[in-house]
């Protein structure tokens, strides 16, 4: 089983967001969660009850905008969470406990510094949950991956079961499953692939391929390489060096990302 926790936040984005949880909803196939938190804000010097009130009107108005943003779909088969609680507490709550959560947030691509921290929503879901999250550039098209690239290294081993899961909701429409390394100059080449062939023999049934990039131009390298991957997803862990270092984070985010307008998938440690 496979549930999607869509956040949406009424924002431009919010319909593209929900064109494609709607078609990967009835693709994968998967339940379709509706995720949007609201101030909850309220007069210092209410009164209890009448706070509640106040929250109550929120959470409704907040439900008929997102019945509103589905259009003409079935609404007995989402389901509308609106909650002051913090996303990531929203989240755990609904994830679903045999089975794989993935959730979906929109990137609007506003700014710089917004681009390199791939904004603040995402980076406190992936900070302070251990989901699966996918990080969707504006003007993507709703489609699956067809292909997932994996970027990984031997100092921070890969989370295995995490993949193995996501490969599972995907298995339909994926053809192709790659993993990549950079070798820089502080990393051992045959250690990156040593690393990479024990990888390519533990998903040997999905007949994974790899690629080890170095040089000068590594980084033109990968990005040509992702541009010439039609339906390629980029996926990475959390915590690992494709996050962690600021140049490669900053090429990945801005560059592949944005600039390219490649999906991100963001797995657990």
């Amino acid at each position: 089983m496979t549930r999607i926790l869509a956040l949406i936040d009424f924002s431009d984005y919010s319909k593209t967001l929900m064109s494609l949880a709607l078609h990967w909803k009835k693709s994968l196939p998967a339940e379709l969660w509706l995720l949007h938190q609201i101030p909850g804000a309220a007069p210092a010097l209410a009164d209890q009850s009448t706070r509640a009130e106040i929250l109550q009107l929120e959470k409704d108005e907040s439900v008929s905008k997102l019945k509103q943003i589905c259009g003409s779909e079935e609404l007995s088969n989402i389901r509308f969470v609106v909650s002051e609680w913090p996303l990531s507490q929203m989240i755990d709550e609904c994830r679903i406990p045999d089975g794989l959560t993935l959730v979906l947030a929109g990137l609007k691509g506003t700014g710089l510094l917004r681009q390199v921290l791939l904004g603040s929503t995402i980076n406190r879901v992936m900070e302070e949950t251990d989901a699966t999250i996918l990080a969707l550039p504006l003007g993507m098209p709703a489609a699956l991956p067809s292909q997932l690239t994996v970027a990984v290294n031997p100092r921070f081993p890969l989370n295995v079961p995490a993949l193995k899961e996501l490969l599972k909701a995907f298995s339909g429409p994926l053809r192709k499953l790659e993993f990549i390394s950079v070798v820089r100059s502080d990393d051992r080449e045959d250690e990156c692939a040593e690393y990479l062939q024990e990888l390519g023999a533990e998903f040997e049934e999905t007949k994974a391929t790899w690629m080890l990039f170095k040089g000068e131009h590594v980084l033109a390298e990968i990005k040509s390489h992702m541009a010439s991957q039609e339906g390629a997803f980029l996926c990475v862990q959390m915590g690992s060096r494709a996050l962690t270092d600021k140049l490669f984070r900053r090429f990945i985010i801005n560059e592949l990302v944005y600039e390219g307008t490649t999906p991100l998938i963001v797995l657990p440690k």
